[in-house]
C-alpha cells in the first residue's frame, strides 16, 4: 500500500509523493532532513499527507520562479543597407567605417549590422565633421617672388669744396661763398638758387625772342 490512515489523517509514502511534486525520491529524502518540507517518519518510512504535498508543490512552483532567468531585451539591429540609406552613406563605405572603427557598428562574421542608438552616433559623427574647417592645401606651384626693391636715385649735390671746382670759376665760387655767408645760407644752396634763377633768365629771354 501506498497510504495509510493514521488518526484520521491519511499519508502517502515518498514515492508517490515524488510521482505529484516532480521531485526525485532523494531530493524528498534529503529536503525532508533538512527540515524543509513537512512530513512523518513512520516505522522507518517518510510519508506525507496530502496538506504536505500541498505545501511541497507550492515550494517547487516558487523555486521554479527564481531559477528562472530573465531574458534580457535585445533590441532589432538594422542592415546594412537600411542603415546606409539613413546615414547617407555608400554601403560599401559604412561597412569599411565599422571595420575600421570610425564609426559604431556590430561586425558579426562580416555581416554588419546597427542599432538605433549606433544610427544616431553616425549622424552626429558625420554632422560634426561637416562643421571642422577644411585646411587649405598652398600651390606648390604659386611661388611667390620677393619684392626687389627700386634703386634709389642719388641726388647730385653740387659740392662745397674748392678742390671740386674747376681752375676758372674758383674767383666766381669765392664770391657766392661770400654773398651766402651774408645770407646765412650754405653755398650749395645759394649756388642752386642761382642757377635756377639763371635757368629762368634764360627761359624768359627765349620766350621773348619766340614772341
Amino acid at each position: 500500500m501506498h497510504a495509510m490512515i493514521i488518526d484520521s489523517v491519511q499519508y502517502y509514502k515518498i514515492g508517490y509523493a515524488a510521482d505529484i511534486t516532480g521531485y526525485t525520491i532523494q531530493e524528498l529524502k534529503d529536503m525532508f532532513r533538512d527540515q524543509n518540507i513537512p512530513g512523518k517518519e513512520i516505522a522507518g518510512d517518510i510519508m506525507f499527507s496530502m496538506d504536505d504535498i500541498k505545501t511541497i508543490q507550492k515550494k517547487r512552483r516558487a523555486t521554479r520562479t527564481l531559477k528562472q532567468p530573465v531574458q534580457k531585451f535585445s533590441p532589432p539591429l538594422i542592415s546594412l543597407t537600411e542603415a546606409a540609406e539613413r546615414t547617407g552613406y555608400k554601403p560599401s563605405t559604412l561597412k569599411d567605417y565599422v571595420k575600421s572603427g570610425k564609426v559604431p557598428g556590430n561586425n558579426f562574421s562580416g555581416n554588419v549590422s546597427f542599432t538605433e542608438a549606433q544610427i544616431a552616433e553616425i549622424i552626429r559623427i558625420k554632422e560634426q565633421n561637416k562643421k571642422k574647417p577644411v585646411e587649405k592645401i598652398p600651390d606648390e606651384k604659386k611661388t611667390i617672388t620677393p619684392a626687389v626693391p627700386k634703386p634709389v636715385k642719388k641726388r647730385i649735390v653740387p659740392s662745397a669744396h674748392p678742390e671740386s671746382i674747376p681752375t676758372g670759376m674758383k674767383r666766381e665760387y669765392e664770391c657766392a661763398k661770400r654773398i651766402a655767408k651774408s645770407r646765412g645760407e650754405p653755398v650749395t644752396v645759394y649756388l642752386l638758387k642761382a642757377a635756377s634763377q639763371d635757368i629762368e633768365k634764360k627761359r624768359e629771354a627765349m620766350r621773348k625772342i619766340l614772341e
